[in-house]
């Protein structure tokens, strides 16, 4: 935890669902994540494994009028850049 983030932990009691116990989460405490995730792309790449620079120039190129935060190789094929 990251205090000058203000991700400080506090104690928070569970409800009762359904007769089980869980945690309330309001919308205001994910908003930051929501607005971060909004700008987010994946990509598969069909027939072929191109290496992972490859993928990142193809990237930077094809979306080159918006800033790229991060290019991540989640799996074979499979990549997630955040915009």
């Amino acid at each position: 935890m990251d205090p000058d983030e203000r991700t400080d932990l506090k104690f928070m009691s569970a409800e009762i669902f359904h007769g089980k116990r869980i945690a309330k989460i309001e919308k205001g405490d994910v908003d930051v994540e929501i607005e971060y995730w909004k700008n987010a792309v994946i990509c598969s790449v069909l027939g072929a494994n191109p290496p992972f620079e490859a993928i990142q120039g193809f990237i930077k190129r094809i979306w080159a009028a918006f800033e790229t935060d991060k290019i991540i190789q989640v799996r074979k094929r499979f990549f997630w850049f955040i915009l």
